[in-house]
């Protein structure tokens, strides 16, 4: 239930912002012309989140959200790709691991479907912040990343 916390706070915010039709930087919704499982909507990569983050190069980010009226600060983004849950949630681990997050496989500690994953890592004062990656009846992945701090601030 703790993994879940930053997720709930930051869907219970509303002195933040929160945007599925402008970025961060408010820029426009970039629609995609294949129409495939991903969807239209792909906001721009938000500036908070750091460059060498293993997001996948077909991902659609759908949903950014920004809390800073909160100490910490919470963000979180939400995106679809097409990606292999297990390569992409390895990629996010050594990430993670490679910035002194100290991550944790939850899959390892909780009997998981096997469409979902969740890794929890530390965040500022080791606020719990954690990412979820679910598959879609295989459609697509849900990517939900949920930041508390950010831990790389």
């Amino acid at each position: 239930m703790i993994l879940l916390a930053p997720a709930l706070l930051l869907a219970g915010c509303d002195s933040g912002s929160a945007s599925a039709d402008a970025g961060a930087s408010g820029s426009p919704v970039t629609a995609s012309k294949s129409g495939d499982a991903l969807g239209s909507v792909n906001l721009p990569r938000p500036d908070w989140l750091p460059a060498d983050f293993p997001l996948p190069a077909d991902a659609h980010i759908t949903i950014v959200s920004t809390n800073t009226n909160t100490t910490p600060k919470m963000f979180q983004l939400q995106a679809r790709t097409m990606a292999e849950k297990d390569v992409f949630m390895a990629d996010a681990m050594r990430w993670a691991e490679a910035r002194g997050l100290h991550p944790v496989d939850e899959g390892s500690n909780v009997k998981l479907d096997s469409a979902f994953s969740i890794m929890s890592f530390d965040g500022v004062q080791f606020s719990p912040s954690n990412m979820q990656v679910t598959d879609e009846g295989g459609k697509y992945r849900r990517i939900i990343l949920s930041v508390v701090g950010p831990p790389w601030e």
